[in-house]
């Protein structure tokens, strides 16, 4: 018993250091990034919003048109780090927000 007593602070710290960033970390994420940003927004006040939220966003070539790449890490239970990015595409003519993607968090831990 005494061993199970000393083990189980041990297995708590794993499993919320593995619940870290769970699937619903990108729902999460995404119902964040879909109250911030939304289609029709100019690259200018999708750009602030983001970044204001702590994104770092730079211009990018991914597409056949220039994106909008936005990146932040957050850490989660102390042991986890998640990178989280936002691709956001534009139309080319009227530089407003056409498409939102965002990517599953990518994370590292103890």
């Amino acid at each position: 018993m005494s061993r199970l007593r000393k083990c189980f602070p041990i297995l708590i710290a794993i499993a919320l250091v593995g619940s870290g960033c769970t699937s619903d970390s990108q729902a999460r994420l995404s119902d964040e990034v879909s109250g911030r940003v939304k289609p029709g927004m100019t690259a200018q006040a999708a750009s602030s919003s983001l970044t204001a939220a702590g994104f770092a966003c730079k211009r990018t070539n991914l597409t056949t048109t220039r994106d909008l790449l936005c990146d932040r890490e957050r850490s989660f239970y102390v042991f986890s780090t998640c990178a989280q990015h936002v691709l956001l595409s534009f139309d080319p003519a009227a530089q407003t927000v056409r498409a939102i993607q965002v990517s599953r968090p990518a994370c590292a831990g103890l």
